[in-house]
C-alpha cells in the first residue's frame, strides 16, 4: 500500500499531472502505519 501512495503523491507533485490533480482536485495521501502494539504476533492454537 505504502508504496502505491509514494507513487502516487509522486506522480501528484510532477508537472502536467500536478495541473490536472488541481484542477479534479486529487490530494496528497497519508501512509499507512501500525501501531506497535497491534504489530504483535497474533497466537493461533489448531487443536
Amino acid at each position: 500500500y505504502n508504496s502505491n501512495v509514494l507513487s502516487y503523491n509522486s506522480h501528484l507533485q510532477q508537472f502536467p499531472t500536478s495541473m490536472l490533480a488541481g484542477m479534479f482536485h486529487f490530494a496528497i495521501k497519508d501512509y499507512f502505519q501500525m501501531d506497535e502494539k497491534k504489530a504483535e504476533p497474533v497466537a493461533v492454537s489448531f487443536e
